[in-house]
């Protein structure tokens, strides 16, 4: 296995812990609407809001019309004062996957490109980034609403690639989701490293060679520089 030029990394449920930023956000929800909101925990909270979210794969509008709807209201509220509650609020409670940020800092100071290829809209996506301070680490930042195409589309990786000016061949991809990361990153030749998890892998696909279960095993995959 050669030692990569670059490392491209998927954001959410990757570099992002999902669940715990919607935690952090059940906070903030909690606070907002605690007028109309009948007594419901916080674990009771942030468990409605992960099944209302889907893993993020759920339209926010159809999120925040999940939300209003199905929450203990005393009165339920406009799903637009929910959705805008989101979209102002959720970017900013977002935290980093367990050795995110030492793992990316690592990859950088070792002379590694590293950079995110994300699904989603660029404000959110952005403010993601900046919330738990990656940016100055990141090469490449590719989201799908400015690239105009979503993974699992082979033009979203080589948009990255072009950016990084770098052959597949010496790039390794690191996602948690099968298709949108794995599959698709192997499809442009990218070496993918799947984190394990988050979703099952499809039986009609052979599993991919390189798997781990964190983010810090990547750096134990790096053969040593010469």
């Amino acid at each position: 296995m050669l030692r990569p030029t670059a490392v491209l990394f998927d954001l959410d449920d990757t570099l992002i812990d999902r669940r715990a930023s919607i935690q952090t956000y059940a906070g903030v929800f909690a606070e907002q609407f605690k007028a109309g909101l009948q007594p419901i925990t916080a674990s009771q909270l942030t468990e409605q809001i992960i099944t209302a979210d889907r893993g993020g794969y759920r339209p926010r509008p159809q999120v925040a019309t999940a939300l209003a709807a199905d929450l203990p209201w005393t009165a339920n509220p406009d799903p637009q004062l929910v959705l805008q509650h989101w979209m102002r609020h959720f970017p900013d409670c977002t935290v980093a996957r367990a050795h995110a940020l030492m793992v990316v800092k690592t990859l950088h100071r070792q002379g590694i490109i590293v950079g995110v290829v994300t699904n989603g809209a660029a404000r959110g996506q952005n403010r993601k980034i900046d919330t738990i301070g990656l940016r100055s680490y990141l090469s490449t930042i590719v989201v799908s609403e400015t690239a105009g195409i979503k993974k699992p589309d082979p033009q979203i990786f080589n948009s990255a690639l072009a950016e990084i000016q770098q052959p597949s061949a010496n790039v390794w991809f690191v996602g948690d989701h099968p298709v949108n990361d794995i599959i698709g990153a192997a499809g442009v030749g990218m070496t993918p490293v799947w984190l394990r998890g988050m979703h099952a892998w499809p039986t009609d696909h052979a599993l991919p060679i390189h798997r781990i279960d964190g983010l810090d095993e990547l750096l134990n995959m790096l053969p040593s520089a010469d």
